[in-house]
């Protein structure tokens, strides 16, 4: 079972990388405390971990939400790309029929929708955006060219 403060962590995590809080938004422990009907301990060590974890940063008052510069933020868009990249490649050495299955289905209904936004919510509804690491290694390394379907 989670402690108190592991569930108001979560719960703030998911709203802090959800956009729920505005970028000025002030996270103020005795109201947090009174929004999830608990003590105030819970909520600052939870507050503590999200600054400790880069979310947050500690004002007069409380906390902030960590503003991210320009070079940061390539930083993090050049980095998801490799990671991106080399899970796609784990994935196509590990794929099989039924995988291609539904990559066949999404790539057809992707062909009927106009609107770009429509094609990703199509593509990741319903999935599992990364596969966990398979319990033992590939037969082949991941960035040799695997057979053609």
């Amino acid at each position: 079972m989670k402690s108190t403060r592991d569930t108001i962590y979560d719960e703030l995590r998911h709203r802090l990388t959800s956009g729920h809080y505005p970028q000025d938004a002030s996270l103020i422990p005795l109201a947090l405390s009174e929004e999830f009907a608990v003590s105030r301990t819970p909520v600052r060590e939870a507050l503590a971990l999200l600054e400790r974890d880069g979310l947050l940063v500690s004002t007069r008052r409380g906390f902030a939400v960590r503003q991210r510069s320009d070079e940061e933020m390539l930083e993090l868009f050049e980095l998801r790309a490799v990671l991106d990249a080399l899970l796609a490649s784990a994935a196509a050495v590990r794929r099989g029929p039924v995988d291609l299955a539904r990559l066949d289905a999404l790539l057809e209904r992707a062909g009927t929708l106009e609107d770009p936004g429509d094609v990703r919510r199509t593509s990741t509804s319903g999935t599992t955006r990364y596969a966990p690491p398979p319990t033992t290694p590939p037969s082949r390394p991941c960035c040799t060219p695997s057979t053609p379907r």
